[in-house]
């Protein structure tokens, strides 16, 4: 049986550890493909920027999109150990991507937007 005091931390580690939760949305993301350029930013909220495209070899007509990633982007690495937080600096040129973006996107070509969800698969190190 367990003390109260014991039920108490556990249920203080459970909400504390909620908000740290890794998870991926739910719905399918705004695009999926190979990021082909990623450029760190120095200043602002602004952390960079990733290029990532469906179909890195066409020249036009499959999705590619410019991907602000700002300090409120969530960065996912999912690799052979699971999925966990990731840094800007994981998002390497090479890696499969998928992103989910949050506010006007500009229908460019590429489209420009920015992420709240950055999904990278491996790991590029």
């Amino acid at each position: 049986m367990l003390r109260p005091l014991a039920v108490i931390a556990v249920a203080i580690l459970a909400g504390c550890s909620a908000g740290k939760a890794v998870d991926i949305p739910s719905g399918a993301p705004s695009i999926r493909g190979t990021i082909t350029n990623s450029t760190p930013a120095t200043t602002g909220d602004r952390l960079g920027s990733i290029l990532v495209e469906e179909v890195p070899t066409d020249q036009s007509g499959s999705e590619k999109s410019s991907v602000r990633v700002t300090r409120d982007t969530r960065i996912l690495v999912r690799d052979s150990t699971g999925l966990r937080r990731g840094t800007f600096a994981d998002l390497h040129t090479g890696l499969t991507a998928e992103a989910w973006f949050t506010g006007p996107v500009m229908e460019s070509y590429p489209t420009q937007a920015t992420a709240s969800v950055v999904l990278v698969m491996g790991s590029g190190g």
